[in-house]
């Protein structure tokens, strides 16, 4: 087990534009322990009607302390916390990260957003304290227990997530694809040992990413026609309710007909007579378009509820 996220220590350094004398002395000073931008650092600091300008986030504590000990008017240090995620990007889209929406700093996407009522601690002024996951789930996750505090334990297993990762990435290069997913699951318990898709991001450093797209989970969010997956659901209707047999045959003519519009194969050509496994094999579109008139529409529309495409997955993202 290793920790998905957790939270880290440290400091916010900012000035007061007012008070703060010889910027460009601080600035060379402050360079010296946390390397800063010159002309943003400067431009920050002209803002004489400005109280209050962050010019660092997230500086480790040995750092913020030396910059504390400078002692210099106008130049603060405040203790902060933030999120912290250890893998970096391994399963970013799946954990979430924490963000503002307004002045609401909560989770966003993933189990972190998923679970915010459970993951949130009303007794600390830093809140959502995610799965320090060396402990068990002692609630399961329905009904009432999604508003009780606690931690998560996920069945990702981090060197196949990584690995994974590698396959998508490399995959994305080969095919100059816009992005790939997948899902590694396994098929007698459901549980999910790996899934992503790329591009992806690093939840530690959020504010680089130019297209917010890419926080999005497209394997659970986005919205597909069923395609080719519906001729093997079809298929079995039609050998359950004995309409047809593995050795059944049709006579592919290349089109069809149906209701005005025109129905083809992929390719658009004739197979003459073939059977059922070639119907699946060469995924024929006339060939399920034959079954489904066999079935009929009130039967093929029940079977498809049958086989559970109006329920929910219940898969725990959002």
């Amino acid at each position: 087990l290793v920790s998905a996220a957790t939270l880290k220590s440290g400091f916010i350094i900012a000035i007061n534009p007012q008070i703060l004398k010889d910027p460009e002395t601080v600035y060379e000073k402050l360079n010296t322990l946390l390397p800063l931008d010159r002309d943003v650092f400067l431009a920050k600091a002209s803002k004489k009607n400005d109280p209050y300008e962050e010019v660092a986030k997230h500086v480790d504590e040995d750092i913020g302390k030396q910059v504390g000990a400078l002692s210099i008017p106008g130049l603060k240090v405040y203790k902060d916390k933030w999120r912290f995620y250890p893998g970096g990007n391994v399963a970013a889209h799946t954990i979430g990260f924490l963000g503002f929406k307004g002045n609401e700093y909560a989770g966003r996407y993933g189990l972190e957003s998923q679970y915010e009522s459970v993951l949130a601690r009303t007794d600390t002024a830093y809140v959502n304290f995610f799965a320090q996951i060396f402990s068990n789930i002692k609630q399961t996750t329905t009904g009432d227990s999604l508003k009780q505090e606690g931690d998560i334990v996920t069945t990702i297993e981090p060197t196949v997530q990584s690995f994974f990762q590698e396959v998508l990435a490399s995959t994305t290069a080969k095919w100059d694809a816009d992005y790939v997913g997948g899902i590694i699951i396994n098929p007698t318990t459901g549980e999910i040992y790996a899934m992503d898709t790329y591009p992806t991001f690093d939840p530690n450093n959020t504010q680089v990413e130019k297209n917010i797209q890419v926080f999005s989970n497209r394997l659970v969010e986005d919205t597909y026609e069923m395609g080719s997956i519906i001729k093997p659901l079809t298929i079995a209707a039609g050998i359950d309710k004995g309409l047809i047999t593995a050795h059944s045959t049709y006579d592919d003519t290349g089109f069809i007909m149906v209701n005005g519009k025109k129905i083809s194969n992929f390719d658009g050509k004739a197979r003459g007579v073939v059977d059922m496994q070639q119907v699946l094999s060469q995924s024929l579109n006339l060939g399920v378009a034959h079954v489904v008139r066999l079935l009929g529409n009130t039967q093929f529309t029940d079977y498809m509820y049958k086989f559970g495409l109006n329920e929910k997955t219940g898969i725990d993202l959002p």
